[in-house]
């Protein structure tokens, strides 16, 4: 891709933000589903912001940015992507949507806690964290007397309580791989580029040398880094899309606020990282 033509190929993507905003202000609050826009809501807030900041950090036409940025915004969007699928989006049993949202609550008042308890090691007082074990033990005690709970373990989704906040491969029911599946999204090729993304994040030696070599030889190194960062931004994108349509049911006058040409464009988007096309909506 030619430098001078960056901006103008980016500026395309400039559509989503528009189309987002429209959304974000067309929920319709009649599938609320047990509160469940609580969630959905802010969380696909974040998710425009998050896009808005990442196309902030495109590469400029004199070859100068920050792949390391641009890596962990990408990190930080899919992670959020996939948890508002989860949480938010996703068509479940009641009960099952019970249990997921009994699950959220545990997740945000553990983390709250566990933010006031590294606070405190520093002598910070925030009493907007100001939070209890017991509290803590009282949300995870509810979720372990849930019967949806149980069954996961019988099921053998999960072994135990820690196996189920921990999204590593022996948790069958919460992590991003059985997420993205749900979704029909492209295992292979988002986790790869996933893992690339590590590598910048946490300056891998292979990053260091490569940004050597950045300095050393300007054009040719930040050409391959530009190219790097475009695929990721794209990916972003494709999520971004992906997310976009599976709002639609609690979108109130969704054919009055997207074109056709808008939806046209954001399945465009969106079937770039699908394992299987799906039928149109």
């Amino acid at each position: 891709m030619d430098r001078d033509n960056l901006k103008d190929y980016f500026d395309n993507y400039k559509g989503l933000i528009k189309i987002a905003s429209a959304i974000s202000t067309n929920f319709n609050e009649s599938v609320n589903n047990n509160g469940r826009l609580l969630i959905t809501v802010p969380a696909f807030s974040k998710l425009l912001l998050t896009y808005t900041t990442l196309l902030k950090l495109i590469p400029l036409p004199d070859g100068s940015f920050d792949i390391s940025s641009i890596s962990s915004i990408v990190r930080v969007f899919i992670e959020l992507s996939n948890k508002l699928f989860f949480f938010g989006i996703e068509q479940v049993s009641d009960e099952e949507l019970d249990f997921r949202l009994a699950f959220y609550n545990y997740l945000s008042v553990k983390d709250r806690f566990c933010i006031a308890k590294w606070l405190d090691a520093k002598n910070q007082k925030l009493t907007d964290f100001r939070l209890s074990e017991e509290e803590v033990s009282s949300f995870k005690q509810i979720l372990e007397d849930m019967p949806f709970f149980k069954a996961l373990v019988e099921e053998r989704k999960i072994i135990d309580f820690s196996n189920l906040i921990k999204e590593g491969h022996n948790n069958k029911y919460f992590n991003r791989t059985k997420i993205q599946e749900k979704r029909g999204i492209d295992n292979t090729w988002t986790n790869n580029w996933m893992n690339i993304s590590s590598k910048f994040i946490h300056s891998s030696p292979a990053i260091i040398d490569q940004h050597r070599n950045y300095l050393s030889d300007f054009d040719e190194a930040s050409l391959k880094d530009q190219l790097t960062a475009v695929i990721m931004i794209e990916i972003c994108s494709d999520y971004f899309a992906t997310t976009i349509l599976e709002l639609r049911p609690y979108i109130k006058n969704w054919e009055t606020i997207i074109s056709i040409e808008e939806i046209n464009l954001i399945r465009n988007y969106s079937n770039r990282i699908k394992t299987v096309i799906p039928n149109q909506l």
